[in-house]
């Protein structure tokens, strides 16, 4: 069910990353990937990085 809820979040913010350049969306996408990977490791401050980044 969290899942589900961080997999549409990631979806919107990717929505708003399209107009930007490839060089700018890859280093995003990096970003992106690493915020995930901090989730799924499960330390609750990565759940507040999110928030704030977002």
């Amino acid at each position: 069910m969290r899942a589900d809820s961080m997999m549409d979040r990631l979806a919107s913010i990717w929505l708003l990353l399209n107009p930007l350049s490839r060089s700018q969306r890859h280093s995003v996408s990096r970003v992106i990937s690493g915020i995930v990977i901090a989730l799924t490791l499960g330390p609750p401050a990565s759940e507040s990085l999110l928030f704030t980044t977002h």
